[in-house]
């Protein structure tokens, strides 16, 4: 009856390690956020970009899920594929903020170079 409950024990032991190992070899889903100002003063019509995380999530499916409550939330106006803009409500003849909220995998950094 001991072994018997000794096998059981080793067995649950060996799928929970198992499901951990897996889970997280999967790893984590980020989503990004890249902003620029858009207006008539600089080369191109647009300044630098910059980056910043604005949530982490398990799926891609929960990722995509925050990335459009994330839109949803701070009304953000479509623009081309995948980028919304956003206006200052007090000056709306303000340049208009250029956003692009996009999951990745934490693998993935947007802020380094791509490799060629």
């Amino acid at each position: 009856m001991i072994r018997d409950a000794a096998f059981v024990m080793a067995v649950a032991l060996s799928c929970l390690f198992t499901l951990a190992a897996s889970t997280s070899a999967e790893g984590a889903w980020i989503l990004w956020s890249e902003s620029w100002q858009e207006d008539d003063t600089h080369p191109g019509g647009s300044t630098e970009s910059k980056w910043e995380v604005l949530a982490a999530a398990v799926t891609p499916g929960s990722c995509e899920g925050a990335r459009l409550a994330w839109i949803q939330r701070f009304n953000l106006i479509p623009r081309a594929s995948g980028i919304f803009s956003q206006r200052t409500p007090s000056n709306p003849d303000e340049a208009a903020k250029r956003v692009r909220p996009v999951c990745l995998p934490d693998t993935e950094d947007p802020r380094k170079p791509k490799r060629q």
